[in-house]
Protein backbone atom coordinates (compact mmCIF):
# COMPACT_ATOMS: atom_id res chain seq x y z
CA UNK A 1 0.00 0.00 0.00
CA UNK A 2 1.39 3.66 -0.73
CA UNK A 3 0.78 6.67 0.84
CA UNK A 4 -1.38 9.19 -0.51
CA UNK A 5 -1.34 12.58 0.91
CA UNK A 6 -4.50 13.93 2.05
CA UNK A 7 -5.69 17.56 0.50
CA UNK A 8 -5.56 18.99 3.72
CA UNK A 9 -1.71 17.19 4.04
CA UNK A 10 -0.83 18.44 0.58
CA UNK A 11 -1.70 22.18 1.50
CA UNK A 12 0.12 22.13 4.34
CA UNK A 13 3.28 21.19 2.45
CA UNK A 14 2.81 23.87 -0.01
CA UNK A 15 2.15 26.12 2.92
CA UNK A 16 5.54 25.20 4.50
CA UNK A 17 7.38 24.78 1.46
CA UNK A 18 6.34 28.74 0.85
CA UNK A 19 6.91 29.48 4.39
CA UNK A 20 10.62 28.44 4.51
CA UNK A 21 11.30 30.05 0.69
CA UNK A 22 10.03 33.08 2.54
CA UNK A 23 12.54 33.10 5.56
CA UNK A 24 15.05 32.27 3.24
CA UNK A 25 14.12 35.61 1.14
CA UNK A 26 14.22 37.20 4.22
CA UNK A 27 17.62 36.03 5.59
CA UNK A 28 19.15 36.62 2.12
CA UNK A 29 17.83 40.12 2.03
CA UNK A 30 19.14 40.72 5.64
CA UNK A 31 22.44 39.95 4.59
CA UNK A 32 22.41 42.12 1.41
CA UNK A 33 21.50 45.15 3.71
CA UNK A 34 24.47 44.13 6.48
CA UNK A 35 26.81 43.69 3.60
CA UNK A 36 25.43 47.44 2.30
CA UNK A 37 25.56 48.52 5.86
CA UNK A 38 29.29 47.70 6.52
CA UNK A 39 30.56 48.52 3.26
CA UNK A 40 28.91 52.57 3.79
CA UNK A 41 30.81 51.94 7.27
CA UNK A 42 33.82 51.48 5.66
CA UNK A 43 33.79 53.84 3.36
CA UNK A 44 32.87 56.23 6.14
CA UNK A 45 35.88 55.38 8.08
CA UNK A 46 38.08 55.46 5.27
CA UNK A 47 37.13 58.97 4.60
CA UNK A 48 36.84 60.08 8.15
CA UNK A 49 40.53 58.70 8.35
CA UNK A 50 41.41 60.51 5.56
CA UNK A 51 39.66 63.83 6.38
CA UNK A 52 42.23 63.08 9.82
CA UNK A 53 44.88 62.64 8.08
CA UNK A 54 44.61 65.30 5.81
CA UNK A 55 44.11 67.89 9.02
CA UNK A 56 46.97 66.31 10.81
CA UNK A 57 49.43 67.36 7.96
CA UNK A 58 47.94 70.92 7.74
CA UNK A 59 49.03 71.30 11.14
CA UNK A 60 52.36 69.90 11.29
CA UNK A 61 52.63 72.15 8.18
CA UNK A 62 51.67 75.14 10.05
CA UNK A 63 54.03 73.86 12.72
CA UNK A 64 56.98 74.17 10.58
CA UNK A 65 56.04 77.69 8.93
CA UNK A 66 55.70 79.56 12.16
CA UNK A 67 58.72 77.87 13.60
CA UNK A 68 60.79 79.32 10.75
CA UNK A 69 59.01 82.85 11.49
CA UNK A 70 55.94 83.21 9.16
CA UNK A 71 53.44 85.26 9.95
CA UNK A 72 49.87 83.87 11.05
CA UNK A 73 48.28 85.18 7.88
CA UNK A 74 50.96 83.42 5.61
CA UNK A 75 50.99 80.33 7.49
CA UNK A 76 46.69 80.58 7.30
CA UNK A 77 46.70 81.15 3.56
CA UNK A 78 49.28 78.02 3.06
CA UNK A 79 47.14 75.40 5.03
CA UNK A 80 43.53 76.85 4.82
CA UNK A 81 43.36 76.73 8.55
CA UNK A 82 41.77 79.55 10.12
CA UNK A 83 43.56 81.85 12.12
CA UNK A 84 41.95 80.49 15.59
CA UNK A 85 43.25 77.48 14.85
CA UNK A 86 47.02 78.86 13.69
CA UNK A 87 46.91 81.08 17.23
CA UNK A 88 46.30 77.89 18.71
CA UNK A 89 49.22 76.12 17.26
CA UNK A 90 51.51 79.36 17.77
CA UNK A 91 50.54 79.10 21.43
CA UNK A 92 51.45 75.71 21.61
CA UNK A 93 55.07 76.48 20.17
CA UNK A 94 55.34 79.45 22.89
CA UNK A 95 54.49 77.08 25.67
CA UNK A 96 57.10 74.67 24.26
CA UNK A 97 60.05 76.75 23.93
CA UNK A 98 58.97 78.59 27.38
CA UNK A 99 59.20 75.33 28.50
CA UNK A 100 62.48 74.51 27.24
CA UNK A 101 64.05 78.17 28.34
CA UNK A 102 62.55 77.11 32.02
CA UNK A 103 64.78 73.08 31.64
CA UNK A 104 67.69 74.96 30.75
CA UNK A 105 67.30 78.11 33.24
CA UNK A 106 67.40 75.12 36.26
CA UNK A 107 70.03 72.96 35.14
CA UNK A 108 72.13 76.13 35.08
Amino acid sequence: MTWRPTHSEIVEMILEKGELERQHRIKAAEARGEARGEARGEARGRAEGRAKGAAQVKRKVATSLLSQGLSHDAVADATDLSLSEIAEIAAGLDDGANRGQTACALEA
